[in-house]
């Protein structure tokens, strides 16, 4: 054994630790949420003793990997320093022809899937973006339910919208809205390709053995989510592409104490990477803002080139482009129910729970801020939509205060409840529990007539033609119903389907090992960190909300492992002679 005898005990411990917080959220879901029906916990016997010691028993197998990993890794990365590396891990370098090489084979390998979803697939949020492009104002807000005097709202990413509308115009112009599409699918998947290659490729610049680089080569083009992920067309698309290279860029930073910033086409990247983030997902500022600051105490050589960043970052990207696109575009401000998702999720809990402590003031005051009725009939634990979507447009800051006031009484006296509340939307997404699942058509037919009939009645110009094609859709249906429902049922393997997992275990042991290795990398994670607990006030366990923890998990686990550098040993001779 190459480690000292405490280091393998407190290894252990650790192991011992982390294993059992796993395992117990584990049978929280399996006992607690069975109602829910999840696949992953479907194979589950009813009894609460046995799904206790089922628990125990993965807990103390996932504690034993743990251990593996931290006793013989480092030992691992020891023995290969001394070997050739394999010709595959040679091509596998930071630089443009690595990247290139390795971004052109993720493409080429998820090209199947890619013309498997032609034209595209999205959610309903795409649909209204394309709608908000091609129609003229007046403009039917969708969520709300009511019309705005504008060409855009920025319930949506204005740049997003555009992105997509410009693909969607270029179909027209080409005279193929189908094509169109097409060619944003294409460009989100190589895109994504090229930002996976380089982070394959930076494991490089870590020194991690070329065996591990082309372990992660091969887990960017077989993991099954990445090629139909990266084919929907969606704002959480987009921000992963820019999420990608600025995790990467924020842990070089750190790993060099801030000389790389004296760089500056480095520093041109980080930027333009961290802009992209704000400008493709709104709280993409609330991710990457911090995590910059945060950085700043970590940074000895280019503490300025950094804070010169974020003040560049913030007024160019946070105000002067939104605000020019706004004044250009004609664009509406999205509705104040965005910010008060949480409150208003809470209140209408707390009534549902404790009717009795409200009195006919109380209601009228919550009614002025949302339609009471309907938020109460279209209420749901598990999405807060129901309720923020009946909020009242009309309603005036006065009559907001008033509410805030009555909320705040609630949350004095009904603390946990309104945790609960929160966490109930949001439990999936940290929990292993529901299937991650994907998109496989841009709009169902009843959403296209529902929504048709409101928008060709508010405004002039909408005219949407593409289409799946069935037979591409019955196909992609199948393999979505495929991982959903019979991986995600096969005992323990099913877990590696669910949303929890990428969001919240995956995360969790990374950071908790990278801890457990060196206590100061873990501020390498910050935009990790700040990403899960943006996770934990979501406004429902949507399976998009996690794609771009999943995009980065090669950097992710990589930084895990680069956390063993302190720890590797001196293996004797007649081993590497071996």
């Amino acid at each position: 054994m190459f480690f000292k005898e405490d280091n393998s005990k407190k290894a252990l411990l650790f192991s011992l630790v982390l294993g059992a917080m796993l395992a117990t959220s584990f049978f929280i879901v399996a006992v607690f949420f069975r109602g829910e029906s999840f696949a992953a916990y479907a194979w589950l016997p009813k009894s609460a003793v046995l799904c206790a010691l089922i628990s125990c028993a993965l807990g103390l197998v996932l504690a034993g990997a743990f251990y593996l990993l931290l006793t013989r890794f480092p030992v691992y990365w020891a023995e290969a320093s001394g070997h050739e590396e394999p010709s595959l891990g040679k091509r596998i370098v930071l630089s443009r022809k690595g990247i290139a090489f390795c971004g052109m084979v993720i493409f080429l390998f998820w090209l199947p899937i890619t013309i498997l979803m032609y034209p595209a697939v999205s959610n309903m949020d795409f649909f209204n973006q394309i709608y908000q492009f091609q129609a003229s104002a007046p403009t039917y807000y969708t969520t709300m339910g009511i019309v705005v005097d504008a060409e855009f709202i920025d319930h949506h990413p204005v740049f997003d919208t555009l992105v997509f509308g410009l693909f969607y115009s270029l179909g027209d112009a080409i005279g193929s809205q189908n094509v169109g599409l097409f060619l944003l699918t294409l460009c989100e998947s190589a895109s994504l390709a090229i930002m996976l290659g380089l982070a394959v490729c930076y494991l490089e610049r870590l020194g991690l053995p070329g065996a591990v680089r082309v372990g992660a080569l091969v887990f960017a083009i077989f993991f099954p989510y990445y090629a139909p992920f990266a084919a929907d067309s969606t704002k959480d698309t987009l921000f992963a592409i820019a999420f990608i290279p600025f995790v990467i860029c924020y842990m070089e930073a750190f790993r060099t104490s801030g000389e790389v910033l004296r760089n500056k086409p480095f520093l041109v990247a980080f930027i333009l990477a961290t802009g992209f983030c704000l400008l493709t997902k709104k709280l993409g500022v609330f991710i990457c803002v911090p995590s910059l600051l945060l950085l700043l105490p970590f940074v000895k050589q280019g503490r300025r080139y950094l804070a010169s960043a974020v003040v560049l970052v913030v007024v160019v990207f946070s105000f002067a482009i939104p605000n020019a696109l706004h004044t250009a575009l004609d664009v509406a401000p999205g509705g104040k129910q965005e910010t008060l998702f949480i409150p208003l999720q809470q209140t209408v809990t707390l009534l549902k729970a404790h009717p009795e402590e409200f009195t006919d003031d109380d209601l009228a005051k919550i009614d002025k801020v949302i339609n009471l009725e309907k938020a109460q009939e279209k209420y749901d634990r598990l999405l807060a939509d129901g309720v923020k979507n009946t909020f009242r447009p009309d309603v005036t800051s006065i009559q907001i205060s008033e509410y805030l006031s009555l909320w705040s009484r609630g949350a004095l006296r009904h603390p946990i409840l309104y945790v609960e509340a929160t966490l109930m939307c949001s439990a999936r997404l940290v929990l292993p529990s529901t299937s991650m699942g994907f998109d496989v058509d841009i709009a169902s037919p009843e959403i296209r007539e529902r929504w048709t009939r409101n928008f060709n009645s508010t405004s002039e110009g909408f005219d949407f033609k593409a289409e799946r094609p069935t037979v591409l859709l019955d196909a992609a249906t199948k393999v979505r119903d495929f991982l959903m429902n019979e991986v995600s049922s096969i005992p323990i393997i099913g877990l590696l389907t669910t949303r929890g997992f990428y969001g919240g275990w995956l995360p969790f042991v990374c950071i908790a090992i990278t801890l457990f290795n060196r206590k100061r990398d873990c501020a390498a994670l910050i935009p990790v960190i700040l990403t899960v607990l943006s996770l934990l006030i979501s406004p429902g366990s949507l399976a998009r909300y996690v794609h771009s923890l999943m995009f980065v998990i090669i950097p992710m686990v990589s930084w895990m492992l680069y956390s063993f550098r302190d720890k590797r040993v001196a293996v004797p001779k007649e081993s590497l002679d071996k």
